[in-house]
């Protein structure tokens, strides 16, 4: 069960690193706090 957890990990960071070489850090923070506004309420 950890190892395809750890495969998913692997992955988002994979995501992430080639969204910051699109986007800022700080463009991507506020998308996310904005989607975990929608998911919590």
């Amino acid at each position: 069960m950890s190892d395809i957890l750890n495969k998913i990990l692997a992955v988002k960071a994979d995501e992430v690193s080639a969204a910051k070489k699109h986007r800022g850090l700080a463009s991507l923070r506020g998308e996310v706090e904005a989607d975990a506004g929608l998911r919590s309420g």
